[in-house]
């Protein structure tokens, strides 16, 4: 050791002579009592670390490597869903006249339309069946409520609507939207002009009816309502009618007024809007006249005061459709989330279709696209997609009819598939389930099943389908199946209500 020379030098020096001096027995042992304390404690407090990272990581709240990347890579996957058992809807009457249905008590229809206010109450309607005229007891078309959740659908409770109302109005087919103030608006259309009727209190209280006057024959109208008796209504003409197919109609006293219509650049179109919100889109296909089916969207940040007509948004793209039955549906998200769906199949039904989904965060200025087809190889009829106004998390819900079976042929088994995800980005794999393990449809038809169907997802985060069945002979239509209109519930599995 090396001497220092001021005193604190010295004074080094002497505690390093000190530590180096031999210690007493008495004195060793309570050094190795103190060293190996010292150690197990060490030891222990190890221990209880590891078993506090082995909880967040049992919890989710710590992943490791490999496992890390697998949480995040199964996030983009779809949530499962425990579907409940199919519920028929109801007619009023048993009686059937000369033909008798399979069902007697079961609602014969198509193309179904469901919404759903702020409480859970839902309401459906759907296109009667006008060549089977006794399978239907009333003028207006279907109108039904459920406050349960789905498991019973009635007639409001009103009843001047039930004695009278829905006898005055015609109708074969409608579409419904519901505002902020939970007013529900229902159009249904009888070809000559649309019907209009406004009801409260969950379904159960009529509050008016009004007729829209359109242009020449009206096929399925759509609306879509937000704030405080806002609605937005696209007539449908069948036919381009100047720049295209449909109109748009907006109004601000809950639909007993509306603007001159306002033809716009379209093939076939549907609306949505944020219910809560101020954001509107119309999704569509390329215009007729200019014979491009790619998909587009307008959007409007006002309610529908003003419109993007001049520049509308590029979605994806679409071959010209073999099929013609993947017309582009759109929802409206929270936070500027937009999501449309459609499919493509050029092939008809001789090879699978394609399924696209696009995703908006931008209120719809731009979008991304991407294949969510099943890999299986399938054509799709219909696909349709909905997000809940009164959740965050972008919740959004998809389902379509489909069959593997392909090329379509006579013993061709269409299903009823669906799948739920938190707020889908580009990449997102969709695992799509039979929401009804029945067969909805069985040959070659590719529109037997008709035009639409739709879903709803309800506030505490449940898919709910309004959809259809074939089965049997149909009397009046040579080749066709009678049609029973159906409603099936699913559970998202492990989501927060």
């Amino acid at each position: 050791m090396n001497s220092r020379k001021d005193e604190s030098g010295k004074h080094q020096y002497e505690e390093e002579i000190k530590s180096a001096q031999p210690v007493s027995t008495e004195e060793r042992g309570t050094a190795f009592l103190k060293t190996r304390k010292g150690k197990l404690s060490m030891v222990v407090g190890v221990f209880f670390i590891l078993l506090l990272l082995l909880g967040l990581h049992l919890s989710g709240l710590f992943e490791f490597g490999e496992e890390k990347e697998k949480k995040e890579e199964e996030m983009k996957e779809s949530l499962k869903v425990l579907f409940r058992e199919p519920v028929m809807l109801p007619r009023e009457k048993v009686w059937l006249g000369q033909n008798t249905q399979i069902y007697p008590e079961g609602a014969i229809g198509y193309e179904p339309s469901i919404d759903v206010d702020s409480s859970g109450a839902m309401f459906y309607t759907a296109h009667k069946d006008l060549a089977w005229q006794e399978s239907w007891d009333y003028t207006a078309s279907w109108w039904f409520i459920s406050t349960d959740g789905g498991k019973t659908w009635r007639n409001p409770d009103d009843i001047f609507w039930n004695t009278e109302g829905k006898y005055l109005w015609p109708g074969d087919e409608g579409d419904i939207a519901v505002d902020a103030q939970d007013r529900i608006y229902y159009v249904d259309t009888y070809l000559e002009d649309n019907n209009f009727h406004v009801f409260s209190n969950h379904g159960d209280t009529y509050l008016y009816s009004k007729r829209l006057q359109s242009t020449l024959l009206d096929d399925r109208p759509w609306i879509a309502a937000q704030g405080d008796g806002i609605v937005h209504y696209l007539g449908n003409n069948g036919i381009s009618i100047g720049q295209g197919r449909y109109w748009y109609y907006r109004s601000t006293d809950g639909g007993l007024t509306f603007t001159l219509g306002k033809d716009f650049r379209s093939g076939w179109a549907t609306i949505d809007a944020e219910r809560l919100g101020n954001h509107v889109y119309i999704a569509h296909e390329g215009s007729d006249a200019e014979n491009n089916p790619d998909v587009f969207l307008y959007y409007s940040d006002d309610q529908g005061a003003t419109w993007n007509w001049d520049n509308h948004t590029y979605v994806g793209p679409m071959k010209r459709n073999g099929v013609g039955e993947g017309f582009p549906i759109v929802a409206a998200g929270v936070e500027g989330r937009v999501f449309v769906i459609w499919q493509d199949s050029p092939q008809a039904g001789n090879g699978p279709a394609t399924l696209y989904f696009a995703r908006s965060e931008d209120y719809g200025r731009s979008f991304e696209y991407w294949n969510i087809s099943m890999p299986e190889g399938a054509i799709y009829l219909y696909p349709t997609v909905d997000v809940s106004p009164y959740r965050d998390d972008n919740l959004v819900g998809v389902a379509f009819y489909a069959t593997t079976d392909i090329p379509v042929n006579a013993e061709s088994k269409w299903y009823l598939y669906a799948a739920v995800a938190l707020d889908p980005k580009n990449g997102t794999k969709f695992q799509f389930q039979k929401a009804d393990q029945q067969v909805v449809y069985t040959g070659d038809d590719l529109h037997a099943l008709h035009d639409f169907f739709e879903i709803v997802i309800a506030p505490d985060g449940s898919i709910n389908i309004a959809y259809q069945i074939n089965v049997g002979e149909h009397p009046y239509e040579a080749g066709e199946e009678q049609r029973y209109l159906m409603f099936v519930r699913g559970d998202v599995e492990g989501l927060q209500q």
